[in-house]
């Protein structure tokens, strides 16, 4: 089961915490497309612009930042916890 779970002001606008699915060896891409899918309104243009992720998102699989392994294409398997933080703002 991967887990992906909604923070800050996602989890407000979804009214969700989280989401699993019974998958194995897909992408972080392909699992965002499969949530907006399941959630009750849009959220990926929050995230993701022209298929790059938009500055200040965080994009965790396991604790780790995405940016820092194969971004949309890093692989999750069985087990994984995905964690999703839109860009913040703050002043």
């Amino acid at each position: 089961m991967i887990t992906v779970k909604f923070f800050t002001t996602l989890r407000i606008l979804l009214k969700l915490a989280e989401l699993q699915f019974n998958l194995s060896d897909s992408t972080i891409g392909e699992i965002l497309s499969l949530c907006e899918k399941r959630t009750p309104v849009p959220f990926l243009h929050k995230l993701i612009e022209n298929s790059s992720i938009i500055p200040g998102t965080i994009i965790l699989v396991n604790g780790h930042n995405i940016l820092h392994l194969k971004g949309l294409e890093t692989k999750v398997n069985d087990g994984d916890q995905i964690a999703l933080f839109p860009p913040g703002g703050g002043g």
